[in-house]
């Protein structure tokens, strides 16, 4: 179960990096059993998309989206404003980065 505590997910903005957000979260937070379940019955009955489920009283179960999936956010940063994604933004990685390029274990 999601939890807001436990993960902030971050990424760029553009479709391939929401997407593979979107893919990650899915992964760590899966459907509960009898909803994959109910969807695998489901998808070899009727074609897969679209799936019409309001006929299917298996599925009036108490959760608030269709099989249990759950919104988790994902924050964009745009690239002007970000420092985690693109450091080199950030002023105090660029004084680092210069101390270390001038030391001498860099030569």
């Amino acid at each position: 179960m999601y939890n807001q505590d436990d993960i902030k997910v971050v990424s760029s903005n553009t479709q391939r990096t929401i997407q593979s957000a979107q893919a990650l979260l899915l992964g760590l937070y899966p459907p509960p059993k009898r909803a994959q379940t109910l969807l695998s019955s489901l998808q070899s009955i009727a074609a897969m998309p679209p799936l019409n489920l309001s006929f299917s009283p298996d599925l009036s179960y108490q959760t608030a989206l269709p099989f249990g999936l759950q919104p988790i956010p994902i924050f964009v940063n745009y690239k002007h404003k970000d420092l985690i994604l693109v450091p080199e933004t950030c002023p105090a990685f660029k004084a680092h980065q210069s101390r270390l390029k001038a030391s001498p274990a860099y030569a």
